[in-house]
């Protein structure tokens, strides 16, 4: 049978290795990179519970060729997408989805027949972190069914392929399946948030706890929903009910049973810690988020949930502002803007950041916008500031800006890395490019904090931007020796030259701008080899700012106290 595999992450290019393995014909459609390293490596490396070996399967990177049979195991996010790119070549033929949460077939009905469409919940452990190398933790199980249908013969086809390869049986429920899956699935984003393996996370008697929480909403939210949940292979729906009634601490050591019973000598680390890791989106919408949407349309409460896919979307930006949570942070301040409007706020005050303006001869202009078009954060932040100013001009929104430099206090996390860097690099002085005798300007947490007061009862503030800064900047050296006199510690600079920093930063940029974190490695040389220096004249002028710590020289000795 020709079989196709569109989306070949860990779980396509796993049920592609093993159905390759039964003697079908098999071609992983995935991403340049892996596609590329299969050709190189004449075929996909495998390793893992089943041992090592390699498979010849083909590869490419879109499909040209109508297969006998199509599964789809793409992110939830990307189903829509990959089946239109794939659409002249999946005409009458049956397409399996294999996508985590419940949204999948009803996405992908849009653009299929109903009739061409068949659904599955998966239960297979797989890792894949390394283009053209999957690891196979376990084999598991699948359960198929119609989604928009009964059960019929092609169901029955279809089962008897894919058991030669993989458990695999059938549900007259495939929709109370999914569910099932989706509330043990909520726990997904503990990894991710920890950086620890299932396993870890189910041992620890908190997030253990955390974690029965989490599917004890969830449950509430799906009984609030009338929804029939269906059993699936080794979890029936009583024992996920057992676990909710359980008393927190013996449901969470339940769970931690069951977590050792799938523990492999390799680290078991869910998908959302793996999508993390390779710099990609995470399915968080369509687990957490899911139980929480549901929750609101049920007019349910699932805060646990909500907080959940909120913290996953900050996991993202702390690890790599992409240009999926700079559109989210745009979409969110637009949303807050406009809900503020509806009732009448007698003032939104926005925090912006100085690095949308780097221009150095008109940095001190607060109606010039030029952010580092890498920087995606700064870019978040000038399209937020640009919308917040036309409401306020057009429709009267009482709309002002606060842009702070580097924010400080004595033990704020800018300062204790420079002050831990003798503990963790002992025979290593602190990088300074250049001479160090460029300038910085700072803003002390206690400065801000008036401003932005100030800022929210001055009615000359609406309609305005105020950048946020000491009086007074301070150069690098000079930090750094504020810095050993307040903490007592001893700090030696580590003098880099600029010009090979700035060229290395220059192909590292180059390189990640077809990732989806650009990282803005030349405005950051920029920023700690020249002179990054503003005015805050105008908040002086306008609000009586007026900076209780001059320069961080100041404002760390105020800390000694």
């Amino acid at each position: 049978m020709k079989i196709a595999i569109i989306g070949a992450g860990a779980i396509g290019s796993t049920l592609g290795a093993l159905l390759a393995r039964q003697g079908h014909e098999v071609t992983l459609i995935g991403r340049p990179a892996h596609v590329e390293a299969i050709h190189r490596q004449g075929g996909l490396q495998v390793d893992g519970c089943l041992g090592e070996f390699m498979v010849p399967v083909k590869s490419a990177t879109s499909l040209d060729f109508r297969p006998d049979l199509a599964l789809l195991t793409v992110k939830t996010q990307d189903a829509v997408a990959a089946v239109r790119d794939n659409l002249p070549s999946l005409a009458n033929a049956p397409l399996l989805t294999l996508q985590n949460g419940v949204r999948s077939d009803e996405l992908v009905a849009e653009i299929l027949p109903r009739n061409q469409i068949i659904s599955a919940v998966v239960f297979v452990g797989a890792t894949y972190l390394t283009p053209g190398m999957v690891t196979i933790l376990q084999p598991g199980a699948l359960v198929i069914g119609r989604p928009f249908g009964s059960r019929d013969s092609q169901v029955d086809v279809i089962t008897r392929v894919l058991s030669r390869a993989v458990l695999t049986r059938t549900s007259n429920n495939i929709r109370g399946a999914h569910w099932l899956k989706l509330i043990i699935n909520l726990n997904n984003a503990l990894p991710a948030l920890t950086d620890c393996t299932v396993s870890q996370v189910s041992a620890d008697p908190y997030l253990g706890r955390l974690a029965v929480n989490l599917m004890r909403e969830g449950l509430r939210v799906v009984d609030r929903a009338n929804i029939r949940l269906a059993s699936l292979s080794r979890m029936p729906v009583s024992l996920i009910r057992l676990i909710a009634w359980l008393p927190t601490g013996l449901a969470a050591r339940l769970l931690a049973s069951m977590a050792r019973r799938i523990e492999t000598r390799w680290p078991y680390l869910g998908s959302t810690l793996q999508s993390v890791r390779r710099g990609r989106p995470t399915e968080i919408d369509y687990l957490n988020g899911e139980v929480a949407r549901l929750g609101e349309q049920m007019s349910i409460s699932a805060p646990l949930n909500t907080r959940i896919v909120d913290l996953v979307y900050h996991l993202a930006e702390e690890d790599g502002f992409s240009r999926k949570t700079c559109r989210v942070n745009l979409e969110a301040t637009k949303t807050l803007m406009d809900a503020s409007q509806s009732i009448q706020v007698k003032r939104f005050v926005y925090v912006s950041t100085v690095a949308v303006n780097t221009n150095r001869q008109r940095r001190n202009d607060p109606t010039y916008y030029e952010p580092y078009p890498w920087y995606l954060h700064s870019v978040a932040k000038c399209e937020g500031e640009k919308y917040g100013f036309e409401k306020c001009r057009r429709e009267g929104f009482p709309f002002s800006v606060v842009r702070p430099a580097a924010v400080y206090a004595t033990h704020s996390p800018l300062i204790g890395d420079i002050v831990n860097w003798p503990k963790k690099h002992k025979r290593l002085g602190y990088p300074i490019l250049g001479n160090g005798d460029n300038l910085m300007h700072f803003g002390h947490v206690d400065d801000v904090a008036q401003a932005l007061i100030l800022t929210g009862i001055k009615k000359e503030a609406i309609g305005n931007a105020y950048t946020i800064v000491d009086d007074t900047p301070i150069s690098w050296n000079i930090l750094l020796e504020t810095i050993s006199q307040v903490f007592g510690v001893r700090l030696n600079g580590w003098h880099i030259p600029v010009r090979p920093v700035r060229i290395v930063a220059s192909v590292i940029e180059w390189l990640s701008r077809a990732t989806s974190s650009p990282i803005p490695a030349r405005l950051l040389v920029d920023v700690f080899s020249s002179d990054f220096v503003f005015s805050n004249h105008k908040a002086k002028e306008e609000l009586g700012f007026a900076p209780q710590y001059p320069s961080p020289f100041d404002g760390l000795r105020s800390g000694e106290n």
